[in-house]
């Protein structure tokens, strides 16, 4: 039983390890300031390779009252294809930091590797705290 629970141990260690190594520092550049939301271009990277992202949030005299991390900034189906930067910018403007990595969700998945979140989400979760100002929060993942 002890060698079970040491190769548990040891298995829980080494994933632990492997995601701190996921995500290294992003380049960030401010895309537009104004009155109720500042804009900013992300680029979230690691040995993953790397992916675009926007983030959103309330006005230089707010601090933000939450997090919202998205999975997918378009979701594809039979009937069109749905953009959710809108949703995005309704949750900045009522007070929430939100990250919208740059992906297309396709719905129906046709293959079992479609539509993983994978590091990219991990790596926006970890940078949203870091990335907007203010006192901590509480943080949403919103993915399928």
């Amino acid at each position: 039983m002890s060698r079970f629970l040491y190769s548990i141990v040891l298995l829980i260690a080494c994933f632990a390890y492997a995601q701190d190594d996921l995500c290294r520092p992003p380049t960030v550049s401010i895309i537009s300031q104004g009155p109720r939301l500042t804009v900013k271009k992300v680029t979230l990277n690691g040995p993953w390779g790397n992916n675009d992202a926007t983030a959103l949030f309330p006005a230089k005299d707010r601090s933000a009252k939450g997090g919202v991390v998205f999975s997918h900034s378009k979701i594809n189906w039979n009937e069109g294809t749905r953009d959710m930067f809108p949703m995005a910018i309704t949750l900045a403007v009522a007070g929430a930091a939100v990250i919208l990595p740059n992906r297309t969700l396709t719905w129906l998945p046709t293959e079992d590797a479609m539509n993983r979140e994978g590091a990219v989400v991990i790596c926006a979760t970890r940078w949203l705290p870091g990335g907007r100002r203010g006192p901590g929060a509480s943080y949403r993942h919103f993915g399928l």
